[in-house]
């Protein structure tokens, strides 16, 4: 992989858990948890803060769909959910894009 490129930009929304045209949520194959899930914008942006406001809008709306999921779908229901955005590449130069 070529430093900088993104591993999502081949990344394809799945069905049921969320796209709102500017952004999409897919799970994240290599997480922790069962339902880490990864909230993208569908336009290549280095940090969430690159993005648009619109786009940061459907992000955070993406976001609140995805828990309304999770808590209709989960049982037991998660304790609490932790939500972060990516500021910088990561160390290995491979996190070029936000999400």
């Amino acid at each position: 992989m070529v430093v900088g490129a993104s591993p999502f930009c081949e990344m394809p929304s799945e069905p049921g858990i969320g796209e709102d045209g500017l952004v999409f949520a897919a799970r994240d194959a290599y997480a922790v948890s069962t339902w880490h899930t990864l909230v993208i914008t569908q336009r290549y942006v280095r940090t969430y803060f690159e993005a648009t406001p619109l786009e940061q809008a459907l992000t955070r709306a993406l976001v609140a769909r995805v828990k309304a999921n999770l808590d209709a779908t989960l049982d037991p229901r998660p304790d609490g959910y932790n939500v972060g955005f990516d500021a910088a590449l990561g160390r290995d130069g491979r996190r070029g894009r936000a999400r």
